[in-house]
């Protein structure tokens, strides 16, 4: 998909100091993903494969801090492997692999179902793990090398021609049909306090498992509200129909706009649309677009926040504007 705003923007990714404490195990789960000022984002997700942390550009004493975690972690996943007479986590004999397709500076190594791979785009870091426990493994490593070797640096808000995957600082190029799963945070300049996050990923097949509220929009939208988004002491409904039929990118599906009253008190808004794909057509895609009001990212810069018909009306703009991404082998 591509987003177009209506203004200078940024957008979030992961601190590199942070990134070196999960790489060396000082954090037990991924750090969240940051804008510049350190604020914290709200769902990010950079795929599906495993966790793929992006630094924001780093400085040569980053860039050295984060290649010591690297070798850290290859020393202790050596030892925990010792350590537990040669099985990986699953309990299942293994063997220490290094790998060569992380680049110059990079690392990337398997312990029997487990790949991890440290690399430099740029002037980003990026951080790979995954696990081919219940998959194909050569499969998985090579795709898990083609990603990484493939990887370039991408200037913020451009465009490239070719199909895959736009990252923060980095494009990963693919097929134009590989499955995806990209969800992305930005956040205006000029109005700090509207948060835009784009989700964008193939239709997946019904999961038997899945809750069915889950496979129409309005389930995923009563989700995101109650269960996904919790940084507010309460939510309601701004139409008295809490969700309306609209379209984004040619794909049929709902919008809601809500309030929000966060603990300090302080009143928000947040506009949402979810559409969901076919999985049994090819090439199809599901999307959620969310517009968030943060005002005390706007106070915090000297900036008054959007009113509640201001705020939707941009929302709308934006929801408006979503489009497939022209590619070279666009279909």
């Amino acid at each position: 998909m591509e987003l177009q705003l209506p203004g200078p923007a940024e957008q979030a990714a992961w601190d590199p100091v942070e990134v070196a404490k999960r790489i060396r195990g000082d954090l037990r789960r991924d750090p969240p993903a940051r804008y510049s000022d350190g604020e914290r984002a709200f769902h990010v997700n950079l795929g599906d494969r495993g966790p793929l942390l992006i630094t924001h550009p780093m400085s040569d004493s980053q860039r050295n801090v984060v290649r010591g975690a690297v070798d850290i972690r290859v020393t202790k996943d050596g030892a925990m492997l010792k350590a537990r007479d040669g099985k990986d986590v699953y309990g299942t004999r293994a063997t220490f692999d290094h790998l060569d397709w992380a680049g110059s500076g990079g690392k990337a190594w398997r312990v029997g179902s487990q790949l991890s791979a440290f690399t430099t785009v740029g002037n980003s870091g990026l951080w790979w793990k995954l696990s081919t426990h219940d998959s194909d493994a050569k499969a998985d490593e090579a795709e898990f090398a083609s990603l990484m070797a493939g990887a370039m640096p991408r200037a913020l808000n451009t465009v490239p021609t070719k199909p895959g995957l736009c990252m923060p600082y980095v494009f990963l190029p693919d097929d134009g049909v590989a499955p995806r799963y990209v969800a992305a945070s930005y956040r205006l300049k000029g109005q700090p306090d509207v948060i835009v996050g784009l989700e964008d990923k193939s239709a997946a097949p019904p999961n038997a498992k899945l809750n069915a509220r889950m496979r129409d929009p309005e389930g995923v939208s009563d989700f995101f509200w109650t269960g996904l988004y919790q940084d507010r002491r309460d939510v309601t409904s701004i139409w008295k129909d809490r969700y309306r039929s609209t379209t984004i990118a040619g794909v049929k599906g709902v919008e809601s706009f809500v309030r929000l009253r966060r603990e300090d008190g302080t009143i928000d808004h947040g506009y949402l649309v979810v559409a969901l794909g076919s999985p049994h057509a090819q090439g199809s895609f599901s999307m959620m677009l969310h517009v968030i009001q943060r005002s005390d990212f706007a106070r915090k810069a000297g900036v008054p926040p959007l009113d509640e018909a201001s705020f939707l009306a941009l929302a709308r703009d934006i929801a408006a504007k979503v489009t497939p991404r022209a590619t070279g082998n666009a279909r």
